[in-house]
C-alpha cells in the first residue's frame, strides 16, 4: 500500500523554476525529483572525472535587473561581453550577422543591401509564417545564405510550418542606418537580447548548491511521478500518495497532460505540440586556440548548429550541438569523426590528439516549436490548469521559450500569488 502524505503544495520538479518557486513559498510543501540531483539541465552532471554543463546554459539580465538582484546572493558571477561569430563562406562573420554587410564579398552584400531596403519600404505586411517573415525582413539573399540554413539545422524542421515570430524576439533586425553603417564596416556590440551574459565564479554547480541550501530538506530524490489525479488532487510515485491544495508543475507540459487524468478533451492538439531534442557533445582540449565564446554553424557539412566555449573553467572545455531526431540515440563512435572535422576548420584544434575526452549527453526535451497548434492550444490549457490550483511553469512546464533569468522571476510571482491564497 502506498505511503499517504498531505501537503499545502507539492512541485514536481527540482530545476530551477521548482527551487525558485520553493525558496519563495510559504506553508507545508515538498518538491518531487525524479533524478538523484537538483538543478536539471541548470547544473552539472560528471563523466569520467571531468564535469560538465547540459550545453551553453548562461545567465542573461537585460531588462531583468531583479533577477540579477535576487540571483547574486547566492554566488559572485563573472560577466562576459558575448563575442560570437557566424562560421559560413569559409569566414567568421560577427553576429548578428544582419548587422556586418561588410564581410561579404562585394556583390552579395550590394544585393542583400538592395533587398533590405526595398523590404523596409514595405507597410502593413502580414507574415504567414516564420520563412515568410525572415525572407521580408532580411531579403532572399541573406535568407539563403545564413537564415534558412542556419534555423532549418536548428529546428529541424520546414520554416513555412512555424509561427513567424518563432524566434520570440531573440533575431534582432536593424534599422536602415545600422545596415548601411554594419555595410560600411561598423562593428557592433552589444546587440540582440544576451549581449552580455553571466557565469557562475566557481561553477554552475557550486551555484546550484548554494541555492539549493535553504530548501534542501524540501527535496524528495528519486521520486519519479507516474501520475496526477486532478480531480481529488493527489500526485502518485512508486510509493507514495502526495496530497495537495496546490501542485506547481516544471516537467514538460506534454508528459505531465499524458500523465494527469481528466484536463483536456482535445487529444489531438496535445500529440500534435511539437518540440526539440538535442545532442551536446561536451570535449575536453588540450589547450584554448581562439578567444570567441561560440559560433554559429549554417552549412551542410557541419551536422552541428552551434560550437561554443565553456566560460570560467580551469580546462579547455567546448561543446558542440546539434538538433536529432525526437527518441534519436547518439552514436558516440559517428560523432567522434563529426568532431574533430568541425573543431579542426574552426582552427579550434590541429590534430586529433588535442581531443582528451568526447561525453555525448541526449537531451530528450531542449526547445519548443512555436505553431499554430501551440497557438490554438497552449495558452487555453495552461489557463485550464490554473482553475484547478496547477501552475505549470519554466520553459517545459509552460511550454514556452524563456532564460533562466525569466523562468526564476515567474516562479517567484507564481510563489507569492499562491501564498496569498493561503492567507
Amino acid at each position: 500500500m502506498n505511503r499517504i502524505e498531505h501537503n499545502d503544495t507539492i512541485i514536481i520538479g527540482a530545476g530551477i523554476s521548482g527551487m525558485s518557486a520553493g525558496k519563495s513559498l510559504k506553508g507545508n510543501f515538498k518538491i518531487l525529483e525524479k533524478n538523484n540531483y537538483c538543478g536539471g539541465l541548470s547544473t552539472q552532471y560528471e563523466d569520467n572525472g571531468y564535469k560538465f554543463d547540459f550545453g551553453g546554459h548562461y545567465f542573461h539580465f537585460k531588462e531583468k535587473e531583479r533577477a540579477w538582484t535576487y540571483i547574486k546572493k547566492y554566488s559572485k558571477f563573472n560577466k562576459y561581453i558575448k563575442n560570437s561569430k557566424v562560421f559560413v563562406l569559409n569566414k567568421f562573420i560577427p553576429f548578428p550577422i544582419q548587422f556586418h554587410l561588410s564581410y561579404f564579398s562585394k556583390k552579395l552584400r550590394d544585393n542583400i543591401l538592395l533587398e533590405i531596403t526595398e523590404n523596409k519600404k514595405k507597410t502593413n505586411v502580414n507574415f504567414e509564417n516564420f520563412e515568410l517573415y525572415l525572407r521580408n525582413t532580411f531579403g532572399e539573399s541573406l535568407y539563403s545564405t545564413f537564415f534558412k540554413p542556419f534555423l532549418s539545422k536548428y529546428y529541424g524542421l520546414a520554416l513555412n510550418t512555424l509561427t513567424h515570430n518563432m524566434d520570440k524576439g531573440s533575431i534582432p533586425v536593424p534599422n536602415m542606418q545600422e545596415v548601411i553603417d554594419g555595410y560600411n564596416g561598423k562593428h557592433f556590440k552589444k546587440i540582440g537580447y544576451n549581449p552580455v551574459f553571466y557565469y557562475p565564479l566557481n561553477s554552475l554547480k557550486t551555484f546550484i548548491n548554494n541555492y539549493v541550501e535553504d530548501i534542501k530538506d524540501k527535496i524528495i530524490y528519486n521520486e519519479s511521478v507516474i501520475k496526477v489525479d486532478t480531480n481529488k488532487k493527489i500526485v502518485y510515485t512508486k510509493d507514495r500518495e502526495y496530497h495537495y491544495n496546490t501542485l506547481i508543475n516544471t516537467m514538460p507540459l506534454k508528459h505531465f497532460l499524458e500523465i494527469s487524468n481528466n484536463i483536456i478533451s482535445d487529444k489531438e492538439h496535445m500529440e500534435k505540440l511539437r518540440h526539440i531534442s538535442t545532442l551536446v557533445s561536451n570535449i575536453v582540449l588540450e589547450k584554448r586556440r581562439r578567444r570567441f565564446h561560440w559560433i554559429y554553424l549554417p552549412e551542410k557539412e557541419y551536422p552541428y548548429y552551434r560550437f561554443g566555449y565553456y566560460p570560467g573553467y580551469k580546462k579547455t572545455i567546448v561543446y558542440l550541438e546539434r538538433t536529432v531526431a525526437i527518441g534519436q540515440e547518439n552514436n558516440a563512435q559517428l560523432d567522434k569523426e563529426f568532431v574533430f572535422k568541425t573543431l579542426k576548420n574552426l582552427g579550434v584544434i590541429k590534430g586529433k590528439s588535442e581531443i582528451k575526452y568526447i561525453s555525448n549527453k541526449h537531451i530528450p526535451v531542449s526547445y519548443i516549436v512555436f505553431d499554430k497548434h501551440w497557438k490554438n492550444f497552449v495558452p487555453d490549457i495552461l489557463k485550464g490548469l490554473k482553475q484547478k490550483n496547477i501552475y505549470s511553469i519554466g520553459r517545459y512546464g509552460s511550454w514556452d521559450y524563456t532564460s533562466m533569468s525569466e523562468d526564476i522571476l515567474n516562479a517567484i510571482n507564481v510563489s507569492e500569488e499562491i501564498n496569498l491564497e493561503h492567507l
